[in-house]
């Protein structure tokens, strides 16, 4: 059987986007509940110390040391994933096309091999907080879990970058500068401000 260029190990590539929309979609979601919950732990916790004179035990560990970085790990992905990550790109767009390519391809590479080291000393570190029953310093609060979402989210931006780079080559990031939109800040006259 033949595949076109379009499918992907003989699925259509509108399967994949779908999928990969909706496990977006997921990750949105729980980091949206995350916060909401932390939110309201932190409410619970300040309500309860000031007017019952007791703290909520746990709270700000639980909060500081899994929320918090939960929340992180999924934003990394989803921001990744949505192509919203921060890009200064001043330099890059003025670049020939296929030097940009090159460009993105290279950079794309890089940050997917230097993601795959981070998700692996991740996992390391994961089984060893699971191995050893990782605590929140100073307290009793059972922060292991957390550990294994670094490397799940390194993982998958390997993927995601690796994708990008594959994209690069493929010219989907090609985009023309028009150098009439450019504005010679020395070109201004009094009359433009």
């Amino acid at each position: 059987m033949m595949v076109s260029e379009g499918d992907r190990l003989g699925v259509p590539l509108g399967r994949w986007r779908r999928v990969g929309h909706v496990a977006t979609r997921v990750l949105e979601v729980a980091a949206a509940a995350i916060v909401l919950y932390m939110v309201a732990a932190i409410l619970a916790n300040v309500i309860s110390r000031t007017f019952f004179g007791v703290p909520i035990t746990g709270t700000t560990e639980m909060v500081g040391y899994v929320w918090l970085p939960a929340v992180a790990c999924l934003g990394f992905v989803v921001a990744q994933a949505r192509g919203q990550s921060i890009e200064a790109d001043i330099l890059f767009s003025r670049l020939p096309t296929q030097i940009r390519r090159e460009a993105r391809f290279f950079t794309s590479s890089v940050a997917a091999v230097a993601c795959l080291g981070f998700a692996w000393f991740g996992a390391t570190e994961a089984v060893h907080a699971l191995n050893i029953g990782q605590t929140a310093p100073a307290s009793d609060v059972f922060i292991a879990p957390v550990y294994v979402l670094v490397p799940f989210a390194f993982g998958v931006l390997v993927v995601l970058f690796a994708g990008d780079a594959v994209a690069a080559l493929r010219g989907k990031f090609d985009v023309e500068h028009d150098a009439s939109e450019d504005t010679d800040v020395l070109a201004l006259t009094r009359e433009d401000f």
